[in-house]
C-alpha cells in the first residue's frame, strides 16, 4: 500500500502504509478527523465492555474481554476505536467468540470480523457473512449512514441517530465505513449532525458506513506509528475525546475494536480459530505462515 495524496501517513510496515489520516471540512465549519486502516496491512479484533453489553464480559473468553489482550500485544497493536450504542438503545445485535450478547437482526448493517481478522460491512444474512469466512465477531448499530457510496436519505432525520446529551442536534459523533479497496475508515468530529458525519465518510471514500457511539464521553480512538507490543501511549488520538486511547489497555465500560499489524512476510497472516456454533470459543490472534518452497 502506497501513500495517497491528501492523506498523512501514520504507520508504515513492511507491507506498506498501514494507517493514515485526513482532516475533512463539512458545511457549517466543523472538521472531521478520519483514520484509515489499510486492507492487507492490518487485521481487526473485537472486545465487549466491562459493563456493556450487560453480562458479556463474564461470558466471553479472555481474548474478547474489556481490555486489549495478550495475543494482540504479541502480534502488534496499531490502533483502537470505540464500538456502538449501549444494548438498551435497541440499535442492533452483538456477537463475539460464539457468545450472542444481543441477537443480530437480519438485514441490518453489520460490521463483521472473520477468522482472518478482516473487517467487512454488509447486511446481516444477505451480504454477510460471506461463504467460507466464519464469523468471529459481529456488531450492528442502526442503519446505513452511507450506502452505495452516497449519503443515506435517513441521514437528515435527527431522531434516527440516537439520543444526544441535553437533546443537542450537533454533538460528538463517530462512524465507521469501508471503501472500494476494503480499507476501514473511522471518522470522528464534534459538534456534528448525522449528515455531517455521512458527508465526511463519503468524502473519505466510504461506499458503506454506519454510525458508532456518540456524545462527548464515549468516542475513543487512537493509532501508533509502530506496532505496540506492550501497554504504551498511542502517538495519535481522537482529538475530540475525553479519554486517551490507552484506556482500552486496562479495561473500558463499552465495546471497542483493536487493529493489529499483519506480519511483514507475505507468506504469513494473522488468524483466529474457527468458532464453534452456539458455544463460547476462545479465538485469540495468532500468526500463521505457509510453508516455504
Amino acid at each position: 500500500m502506497s501513500a495517497t495524496p491528501g492523506w498523512g501517513v501514520i504507520a508504515r510496515t513492511p507491507r506498506g502504509v498501514a494507517v493514515d489520516q485526513r482532516w475533512i471540512a463539512v458545511p457549517g465549519g466543523a472538521r472531521v478527523y478520519v483514520l484509515r486502516f489499510r486492507k492487507g496491512a492490518v487485521a481487526f479484533h473485537f472486545h465487549v465492555g466491562s459493563e456493556d453489553p450487560p453480562g458479556a464480559n463474564a461470558a466471553v473468553p479472555v481474548d474478547a474481554r474489556s481490555a486489549i489482550s495478550g495475543s494482540e500485544w504479541r502480534v502488534g497493536v496499531l490502533g483502537v476505536f470505540n464500538g456502538g450504542f449501549k444494548a438498551n438503545a435497541n440499535a442492533g445485535g452483538t456477537t463475539v467468540d460464539g457468545v450472542v450478547a444481543v441477537p443480530l437482526r437480519r438485514g441490518a448493517p453489520t460490521l463483521v470480523i472473520d477468522t482472518q481478522g478482516q473487517l467487512t460491512l454488509g447486511a446481516w444474512g444477505v451480504d454477510v457473512p460471506a461463504k467460507g469466512h466464519p464469523v468471529v465477531a459481529a456488531r450492528q448499530n442502526l442503519g446505513y449512514l452511507v450506502d452505495a457510496g452516497s449519503v443515506s436519505p435517513s441521514a437528515s432525520d435527527l431522531a434516527a441517530w440516537g439520543s444526544t446529551l441535553h437533546n443537542a442536534s450537533s454533538i460528538a459523533r463517530t462512524g465507521v465505513g469501508v471503501d472500494r479497496a476494503g480499507d476501514v475508515l473511522y471518522a470522528v468530529g464534534s459538534p456534528l449532525l448525522p449528515i455531517d458525519l455521512a458527508r465526511a465518510l463519503v468524502d473519505a471514500g466510504a461506499v458503506r458506513a454506519i454510525e458508532l457511539d456518540i456524545n462527548p464521553f464515549w468516542p475513543i480512538a487512537g493509532a501508533s506509528r509502530t506496532p505496540l507490543h506492550r501497554p504504551s501511549a498511542f502517538g495519535f488520538a481522537n482529538p475530540y475525546s475525553q479519554h486517551a486511547p490507552a484506556t482500552y489497555e486496562t479495561g473500558w465500560l463499552r465495546d471497542f475494536f483493536v487493529v493489529v499489524a499483519e506480519p511483514g512476510s507475505p507468506r504469513c497472516a494473522v488468524s483466529s480459530p474457527a468458532p464453534v456454533a452456539r458455544r463460547a470459543t476462545a479465538e485469540p490472534l495468532a500468526v500463521d505462515c505457509a510453508p516455504s518452497g
